[in-house]
């Protein structure tokens, strides 16, 4: 779990617990359990314990007690499980069970029994470890297809999630980033070799200048009550569909934030993991059908991302007090690389603004897509779509067919005006913008050179080019597939082959092959990484 700040536990924060030892090694024996429990099996952190029993798992507050949080009294620890299972059981109800004591009696000690309690602990519905998105994406297997569903069931869960009045969201963000300054400047930090002083005066700079920008969006809604530790470890598979799970339960403050800062720590933890295919689809997905003031957020993006990957440190360090020698050798390789990514979240570049048109059929989507996480800052460019944002003015389904009126030559300038302003908000607020269109007229294309020239960006504009047999066979292909936001049949693309001229002075690329090779061709020419066929994460 992530916390707001890292030291080690308080003199007496494991209570001097032996009790609490002494109920572990309970629950760490198969007998323990009123169900067949067959081996027992325990996961552990620094602030809590969790027992797989056969069918159920059981978790366990440690005795104690960190600047951030406090378990370290029976009645605490009870309280925090209660408030656990209340915070997570409208979202997965599948999984959370109830809160049971563990009692003490003449014959020891008893899980749910009816004697004086002792501990208490969640009883959950348990689930292999491979269904964790975590091992998942360890084992190479995580694809765009889950970060997409893992995008919408968050954007679902932010929208519905409650709105917070006067929660002082910047505030308790700036106290954050005040523990982060304590932990990662402090003598255990430096102790381990870490000396981050320098990126600690950055931080509270891009903090200071981001301060009306996070007050104004909590001043619009955009601070909830979210689920506040939302990484690829609190995450699972269940029944196909990834569901949220373990939301911070113990500090309100920790968990009524900013939208944004909540799916940074998502964000954060792919790009960690060189994810960065799954992490820009998570962007894109996440923002696919978002109000143009919505953009506006990603200005704090960097900073968010920044902080996520900070307290990952401090954490990190927090966990040292709990592991043997070969295990911690381990931990300060993973502590020093969210430090080194802090830094660099810091440091998000130039934005650039990418057209990439052509005739329906030639690939732009999934050439656009497959360039998106190469192109500006962490996690990639926003890619912006006429056909999606047709559907959203509609308020139709991507999917779902539109009437030929939506066609009209006053719906297609709106849909082009709505994404050429979607993508001059990103650019403001230091995100490339990635707009893949037919662009079918001058106009339209020197609009999108003028909308670079006023954000002071650079422009790259590139056609796709296909044969027109390839082009059939693929809006087929497509129209016999999953349902997809473009309505364009090979009637409409045989017309646009007719009337659409190529511009002259765009980037010529030819669209007859892979989707990756034609991505490489867009990335190579800002110097970046080309994507490359079949590398992890491609789609499937």
């Amino acid at each position: 779990m992530e916390h707001a700040a890292g030291s080690a536990p308080s003199a007496g924060g494991m209570a001097g617990n032996g009790e609490q030892a002494a109920v572990i090694e309970f629950l760490s024996q198969p007998g323990a359990y009123p169900h067949a429990a067959g081996s027992v099996s325990r996961i552990g952190t620094h602030a809590a314990l969790v027992f797989l029993a056969g069918d159920r798992a059981y978790k366990l507050k440690r005795a104690v007690k960190f600047p951030y949080l406090d378990f370290s009294t029976l009645e605490l620890r009870r309280a925090t499980l209660c408030r656990e299972l209340e915070v997570n059981s409208p979202a997965t109800p599948e999984l959370y069970l109830s809160v049971l004591p563990v009692t003490r009696g003449g014959s020891g000690f008893e899980l749910g029994g009816s004697g004086e309690a002792v501990e208490w602990v969640l009883a959950m519905r348990r689930f292999g470890q491979d269904a964790l998105l975590d091992t998942i994406a360890s084992e190479g297997r995580l694809n765009r297809e889950h970060a997409a569903s893992l995008a919408h069931t968050i954007e679902h869960f932010h929208r519905h999630a409650p709105r917070a009045g006067n929660a002082a969201f910047g505030q308790h963000f700036q106290q954050t980033v005040a523990n982060i300054k304590d932990a990662l400047c402090g003598p255990a930090a430096q102790a381990k070799g870490l000396y981050l002083h320098g990126y600690i005066e950055r931080l509270w700079r891009e903090l200071e200048a981001r301060m009306p920008l996070i007050g104004e969006r909590e001043r619009e809604g955009f601070v909830r009550r979210c689920h506040g530790d939302l990484h690829l470890k609190n995450i699972v598979l269940w029944e196909g569909r990834p569901r949220l799970f373990d939301a911070i339960e113990f500090d309100e403050s920790l968990a009524t934030i900013d939208v944004l800062y909540d799916l940074a720590f998502l964000l954060m933890d792919l790009w960690h993991r060189g994810l960065k295919r799954e992490a820009n689809t998570v962007l894109n997905h996440y923002f696919q059908s978002a109000a143009i003031s919505e953009l506006v957020g990603l200005a704090l993006l960097p900073l968010f991302m920044s902080v996520r990957a900070a307290i990952r440190t401090m954490t990190g360090l927090d966990a040292l007090a709990f592991q043997d020698a070969a295990a911690q050798e381990r931990s300060l390789k993973e502590i020093e690389s969210y430090a080194g990514l802090a830094n660099q979240l810091l440091n998000p570049g130039e934005p650039v603004l990418v057209a990439i048109g052509g005739i329906s059929g030639t690939g732009k989507t999934t050439v656009a897509r497959e360039a998106a996480p190469f192109i500006g800052a962490a996690p990639g460019a926003l890619h912006l779509r006429t056909d999606v944002e047709r559907k959203v003015m509609q308020g139709a389904a991507l999917g779902e067919p539109l009437p030929q009126e939506a066609y009209g030559a006053e719906a297609r300038d709106e849909a082009y005006r709505r994404v050429f302003k979607k993508a001059e908000v990103a650019l403001d607020a230091g995100y490339s913008a990635i707009v893949d269109a037919v662009f079918p007229e001058d106009g339209f294309r020197a609009s999108l050179r003028e909308l670079a020239q006023g954000a002071g960006v650079a422009f790259r504009g590139y056609w796709l080019e296909a044969d027109a047999a390839v082009i059939r066979e693929r809006i087929a292909a497509r129209k016999a597939g999953a349902a997809d936001a473009s309505d364009a049949d090979i009637a409409v693309a045989e017309a646009q082959m007719k009337a659409v001229k190529p511009p002259e002075d765009w980037i010529r690329i030819d669209a007859s092959g892979t989707p990756e090779s034609a991505a490489a061709a867009v990335v190579g020419k800002f110097g970046g990484q080309p994507p490359s066929e079949g590398a992890p994460g491609a789609l499937r």
